[in-house]
């Protein structure tokens, strides 16, 4: 209960200097005539990725510990409070009461009726958010790379978990948590980016398809559970997705205003969607695009000032993580590509084949066949299983060219179309596609409109978008009280279970991690294949976070008295086997490497030097004890 609440004081607290910092920042831009919910999606978001770069500076210099992140939230904490007075807090609280206030009583029966029902879901995922870390993702990089950080005090190359090299802002938040012993804050703080990238659509449906309509794309995004569940994870994509959709409501605003100041609020939240993911990368071109596209008639030089607005931001935010890696490794986005140190051509191969392996191919009928096989063959575009979905009225989305247009929508379907064309020739997970979810939820929503406006009769057109929508957001409320049920969550956020006895449920791995660690010597560590979750290890594993680590060992030492003198040098006495992940990694193996490196595990390594000593949830633990084959 103790760590339950620091969580929620922390998050509290971060929010707090987030909206002092973002207000400053754009008070020092001359950004103003913002209402009070529109301050509030901008700033917070802001000030957490002001906060985030501190952190990642002061990493850089060697100073990544939890003393010297306090003071840098401190000096931050000062900056909030002058800059947002106690008195001034209290009256815009009220304000943003009254304005909740006056929506409830304008509001219609039905749409208090979706309120209520949307708040009910969010705090079911709340409550999840609040848990002890169990996602995969999270124990394998998000958490895990900040936790190595800290052990270091600094920011480092790590050739053992290859994403930790990448842009990394989210994480520098979850440090903040992690320093602290309270690792569910990095929950929180992602959940926060979920709350704000449903505010956003709300009102950016409210300003570009009509007055008291934002709550349609609003109501699309919440029943798309996908949004919601992994805001509850320790992952940054949800994060990701709300830098990227602000990137693209800031320059929608700078269309209508003419303010340059907006541009560079865009290029900012651009350049922290390339602090957040690699993938950012094709969407700062779409945008730099857009731009040009928009300015075609204002001239060339308008136009190179606005892009020079825009993308020299944008750089600027967001290149720090490039130019590391680049000093560092000598590749920009090391290890991807070009490889770099403890990254040979053969495992950035390796990982290429993994990434492109999801979808059902990369041919032309492929390709045409996408939005089909996306609702129907969904499974081969996940790591996640159902959680990982499309709201089935994105469909409606390809029927946008057939209704009456708006012109800034004309805009957003451009982006759409884009920034899917982008996804389709990269590595075809759904989960990729977060970031454009937002903008499907406004486009479907207003051809759902415009539909419902050719219906006839009055009392149907007043009932139709309300019965769909209602439907939908039943299917979500279903689909969170099933997540709910699943995960048991309130027994361990109210002290009334142990963390362990909540990770013992939840989460093979760390069993067997606690097996292990009861079993081993001090100086033995673990070997993990097909596992990358090491965040609960302490230091004594080596996690295969790339999926490779048995199978490049095969397919470089041939033998096993080569690989068993491998384990000897690296003082490796356990084998983790996640036979999950190897049934799902056989499924992702387009070259035939990993089918190998099983049958090799099962029929000649494991019968001469394992011994098996634990298996639950399909995790395997072997003691390594090589036998006169192995000589």
């Amino acid at each position: 209960m103790t760590t339950t609440l620091l969580t929620i004081f922390l998050g509290i607290l971060l929010v707090f200097i987030a909206l002092g910092v973002g207000g400053k920042i754009l008070r020092l831009l001359k950004i103003d005539g913002l209402s009070e919910s529109e301050g509030l999606i901008f700033c917070v978001p802001l000030g957490l990725g002001i906060t985030a770069i501190g952190i990642f500076f002061l990493g850089i210099l060697g100073l990544f510990q939890p003393i010297y992140i306090a003071v840098w939230l401190f000096i931050l904490l000062l900056i909030s409070i002058t800059e947002i007075e106690i008195k001034n807090i209290l009256e815009r609280v009220l304000e943003f009461w009254n304005k909740v206030t006056s929506y409830w009583q304008k509001s219609t029966i039905i749409l208090r009726f979706f309120t209520v029902i949307s708040i009910f879901i969010s705090l079911l995922i709340l409550v999840q958010a609040l848990t002890p870390p169990w996602d995969y993702d999270g124990l394998m990089y998000h958490l895990e790379g900040s936790r190595r950080f800290l052990s270091a005090g600094r920011i480092a190359v790590d050739a053992d978990i290859y994403q930790v090299n990448g842009p990394f802002l989210i994480e520098m938040l979850f440090a903040s948590g992690i320093g602290f012993g309270i690792d569910s804050l990095a929950k929180i703080i992602h959940y926060f980016f979920g709350v704000i990238v449903i505010f956003a659509t709300f009102i950016f449906g409210n300003r570009y398809l009509g007055d008291n309509k934002g709550w349609i794309p609003a109501i699309i995004l919440i029943s798309t559970s996908s949004i919601l569940i992994f805001s509850s994870f320790a992952y940054v994509d949800v994060a990701w997705t709300c830098y990227q959709f602000l990137a693209i409501f800031a320059m929608f605003i700078w269309m209508d205003t003419k303010q340059s100041s907006w541009l560079l609020v865009s290029g900012i939240f651009m350049g922290f969607s390339l602090g957040t993911k690699y993938m950012a990368l094709g969407y700062a071109v779409i945008l730099s695009l857009t731009i040009v596209w928009i300015g075609r008639k204002r001239g060339i030089k308008t136009t190179l000032k606005s892009i020079g607005y825009f993308g020299g931001t944008a750089i600027l935010v967001g290149i720090p993580w490039y130019l590391k890696n680049l000093i560092w490794t000598g590749n920009p986005v090391y290890p991807l590509f070009f490889g770099g140190e403890g990254w040979p051509i053969e495992r950035v191969q390796m990982a290429s084949n993994y990434l492109g392996s999801f979808g059902t191919g990369k041919r032309v009928l492929d390709y045409l066949l996408l939005p089909w096989n996306l609702y129907f063959n969904q499974i081969k575009f996940t790591t996640m299983g159902s959680i990982e979905k499309l709201n089935p009225l994105f469909v409606l989305v390809p029927g946008y060219p057939f209704v009456k247009k708006l012109k800034p929508l004309n805009i957003l379907a451009a982006i759409t179309l884009l920034g899917f064309i982008m996804w389709a020739i990269s590595s075809q997970q759904i989960r990729f596609l977060l970031p454009l979810f937002p903008i499907l939820s406004i486009l479907s929503g207003y051809v759902l409109i415009r539909i419902g406006s050719h219906v006839p009769g009055y009392r149907l057109q007043r009932v139709l978008i309300p019965g769909i929508l209602g439907g939908f957001l039943a299917a979500a409320l279903i689909t969170a009280i099933s997540f709910y049920t699943l995960i048991k969550p309130l027994p361990v956020i109210l002290g009334m279970e142990t963390k362990a006895n909540f990770l013992d449920r939840l989460d093979g791995n760390y069993s067997a991690l606690e097996y292990i660690d009861n079993q081993r010597n001090p100086e033995e560590k673990v070997f993990m294949i097909w596992d990358g979750r090491s965040y609960y290890c302490d230091g004594y594993c080596l996690p295969d976070t790339d999926n490779y680590q048995w199978t490049y060992l095969v397919e470089n030492y041939h033998d096993i008295p080569s690989i068993n003198r491998f384990f000897q040098q690296n003082q490796i006495a356990y084998i983790l086997l996640n036979t999950r992940n190897a049934n799902f990694m056989l499924n992702h193996d387009p070259v035939g490497e990993h089918l190998e490196a099983v049958e090799y595990l099962s029929n000649n390594f494991l019968p001469a030097c394992g011994t098996q000593i634990y298996y639950q949830d399909e995790i395997a633990v072997y003691k390594i004890n090589c036998g006169s084959t192995a000589g």
